[in-house]
């Protein structure tokens, strides 16, 4: 392999939702999650006897997950919007005193003990008297609040900043996005503007306790933070939240003119006063505190680092692996993905200098969806409502967003995809054709939607499993993208999809190394060059994956379960193995923990092997 790392490598194109609204139930500091406390006094008494007969039973569960759902979004404007199109038909308002969510320390003892009732009160349920929807959303609720426990101790090792997934850069393009449905939705919208003081606040709080422990992030990712707040905010959020509110105030044909322009007004005020202050101070409390983190960035440096990154596995990642064993797995695909490509290499040659120039099928993106819906139908369900808007990226926030990220639908409206492009991600020989694959067809869209028309517990909306999400669409767009794109040149895309997916591997490889073990700049240099790649790489890669500890795992991780899980399938199965069936099952359960998935494949391959007489 010739030493240029690869396009994919690099690319973190992510279910944005993931980032602070509520990838859980209760979302605890330790993996720098927002918090969303539920009202306990609220909830139903689950510890009361049970109905043997399951009738009973099922109602007071439905009863406990919709309190426990209603709840957490009583406590995040953000998550409200993005979650229901219509509040009102749940009785839940959108005056929220703290709408951007809780991030300050104080917080933690509180979600401890909730994380702890909410416990006691699932497992005051007999599992045995639910309905089966009702046992897996059991399931599914008792792993992730297991997980959540055992952040207690370790919260100051989440990082709120990341340059992935930073509050600063997240929060823009969450609001440029927040749907105006009505006045009370605009009403919130300024709710959230005016809230931004408050919120920066408590994360500066938490960025100074992380800085007495000596957790704070190295100085070259506070360079990078405070020249934002400082000097590029202005434009890159004012600017983006300006225009985007204007847009969005233009297209409401049931606002009088009137109103549009006092709201408009509230909004200008608000960007300058609020916002825009709240980032300012954000880094005039964060300057002082150069200097006390680790001398060289990543997780290991900090104590009990391979503990967290591995609980990181059990809950970000969903998969029931310690450190070593994912390093071996990722090892061992490397060697395999490296071996294919050199013997593809052998066989012709000319394939490296057709992959640098290849850059997919010359299509617009909405070319490219209707292309890969008509092709993955031969394999994947469909979902019956898709529909879809694809958008690019503000040129005031491409430096600091990934290539491309779909925005998951509201669950009461799920037709409502949005895909974002980011044309300066992109860069020479990115081929947004297996972009899309892996946002729309048949990855997150695909996933999205047909979860929801399945009926799931509305609460299972917010227990999101990344390794799932981004595992699938990692999945489907290795698997299956290029040779779509290149249905002439099997060869070609053979190659392509084996080298972009061994600089994914790799990259999560030094993920591993750099957060879970003390690896160095000159391991890494020596890693690089072992595969065929640019050693003078080492330290953008270092500084990549220490940023947001485990992010690159979702994704290889994730894609290797899915692969174990088809070749368990058609082990089982033989010459009776249905792609579509098999890619139904697996998505309309929803996002779970990959334990839980292989029990629902597992019973589905026992019902199948019973029916067929095998």
């Amino acid at each position: 392999m010739k030493a240029v790392f690869p396009r994919a490598a690099l690319r973190a194109v992510c279910l944005l939702l993931a980032l602070l609204l509520a990838p859980g139930l209760l979302c605890g500091c330790g993996a720098g999650r927002s918090h969303l406390p539920p009202d306990t006094q609220s909830l139903p008494e689950a510890g009361a006897p049970q109905d043997t007969a399951g009738s009973g039973a099922n109602e007071r569960f439905a009863g406990f997950t919709r309190d426990l759902f209603v709840n957490s979004l009583q406590a995040n404007g953000l998550t409200l919007n993005y979650t229901l199109v219509d509040p009102d038909a749940w009785d839940i308002s959108r005056r929220i005193e703290q709408p951007l969510g809780f991030f300050s320390p104080e917080s933690w003892l509180e979600d401890q003990r909730a994380i702890r009732d909410e416990l006691d009160w699932l497992h005051g349920f007999d599992r045995n008297t639910l309905s089966p929807a009702q046992k897996l959303t059991w399931d599914v609720l008792e792993y992730y609040l297991l997980r959540q426990n055992e952040y207690a101790g370790m919260e100051l090792h989440g990082d709120l900043l990341g340059p992935i997934y930073g509050a600063h850069t997240s929060l823009p393009i969450m609001l440029a996005e927040f749907r105006l449905g009505c006045k009370e939705d605009i009403e919130l919208y300024l709710d959230l503007l005016e809230d931004f003081p408050r919120c920066f606040d408590e994360i500066a709080l938490f960025e100074e306790y992380r800085a007495k422990a000596g957790y704070f992030m190295d100085d070259a990712q506070l360079d990078k933070l405070l020249q934002f707040c400082r000097q590029e905010a202005d434009e890159a959020v004012g600017g983006l939240l300006r225009d985007s509110f204007a847009y969005r105030l233009a297209g409401l044909d049931w606002l009088e003119p009137a109103d549009a322009a006092g709201y408009a007004r509230r909004s200008e005020r608000l960007i300058d006063e609020a916002v825009l202050e709240a980032y300012r101070r954000l880094a005039d409390r964060l300057e002082p505190l150069r200097g006390t983190g680790p001398e060289e960035p990543g997780l290991c440096r900090l104590p009990r680092a391979k503990e967290y990154l591995e609980l990181l596995l059990r809950d970000e990642v969903g998969v029931d692996l310690d450190a070593d064993a994912a390093l071996e797995i990722i090892d061992a695909r490397l060697a395999e993905l490296y071996a294919l490509g050199e013997q593809l290499l052998q066989d012709d040659p000319t394939l490296w200098d057709r992959y640098l120039a290849w850059t997919g099928p010359d299509m617009d993106p909405e070319e490219i969806l209707a292309d890969l819906r008509q092709k993955c139908a031969e394999e994947f369900p469909l979902p019956r409502q898709a529909g879809h808007q694809v958008k690019e990226v503000s040129p005031a926030l491409q430096e600091y967003l990934s290539p491309a990220f779909y925005l998951v639908p509201p669950i009461d409206s799920p037709e409502q995809n949005v895909i974002y492009i980011n044309p300066a991600q992109l860069g020479a020989g990115a081929s947004l054709y297996t972009i899309l694959a892996h946002e729309g067809y048949p990855g997150h869209l695909c996933q999205s939607v047909i979860a929801a028309e399945a009926g799931l517990d509305p609460v299972r909306s917010l227990l999101g499993c990344r390794g799932y999400s981004e595992g699938w669409a990692s999945y489907v767009e290795f698997r299956y993208a290029y040779l779509w794109a290149l249905p002439q040149d099997e060869p070609l895309a053979r190659f392509a999809s084996v080298t972009d997916e061994l600089g994914l591997m790799l990259t999560a490889r030094i993920d591993l190394a750099v957060n879970a073990s003390y690896a160095n700049e000159d391991f890494v240099r020596r890693l690089l060059a072992e595969y065929g790649y640019d050693p003078d790489y080492a330290h953008e890669a270092i500084q990549l994956v220490a940023g947001d500890p485990g992010d690159y795992l979702c994704y290889a991780l994730g894609e290797l379960e899915f692969l174990r899980l088809r070749q368990k399938a058609e082990s089982a199965l033989g010459s009776a193995f249905d792609p579509i069936a098999f890619h139904t099952v697996l998505l309309e359960g929803g996002e779970m923990p990959f334990p839980l998935l292989e029990a629902r494949l597992n019973a589905w391959l026992a019902a199948q092997q019973a029916g067929s007489g095998q």
